[in-house]
């Protein structure tokens, strides 16, 4: 059995180098037509505008997160949100500590059952181990026509 099978695999192994040799020589004559090579230039445009479009994304990102720093103004712009989500900051350590004493169900340090824990009671009875700082997100909207004027 264990022949046959290697067998197999050696003929689709055969089978795929031909393959691939095939490929690159229908690929060499096509190279040969102008269709083709206005084929290639469009999609490099295409990776290049997806490029910059990445880049200009994250310099809006930036940008809005500066101003909302500076302002605290969530919507610096038509299209642009700012979202402040909240994380907790703590030692694990502490965490740990925390929970052999009062929350043996966390005990691994299960981060996830102890941060569910800390928020719960942040507002009524804050470890004073925990800090929950601000986490900007910001959303660019995806049509932004208005801006092609």
């Amino acid at each position: 059995m264990l022949q046959e099978l290697l067998k197999e695999l050696a003929t689709k192994n055969a089978e795929l180098e031909m393959a691939k040799i095939d490929v690159d020589v229908k690929e060499q004559i096509l190279r040969r037509f102008s269709e083709y090579q206005a084929l290639e230039v469009a999609k490099e445009k295409v990776k290049q505008l997806k490029d910059k479009i990445e880049d200009r994304r994250g310099h809006i990102k930036a940008d809005a997160k500066i101003e909302y720093n500076t302002t605290g103004e969530k919507k610096p712009a038509p299209g642009v949100v700012i979202k402040v989500g909240k994380r907790l900051v703590y030692r694990e350590i502490d965490a740990f500590d925390y929970c052999q004493e009062s929350l043996p169900a966390a005990l691994k340090l299960d981060n996830w059952t102890f941060e569910k824990y800390a928020k719960c009671v942040y507002e009524v009875q804050p470890l004073d181990f925990v800090a929950i700082e601000g986490v900007l997100q910001v959303t660019i909207a995806k049509d932004l026509s208005g801006y092609l004027n």
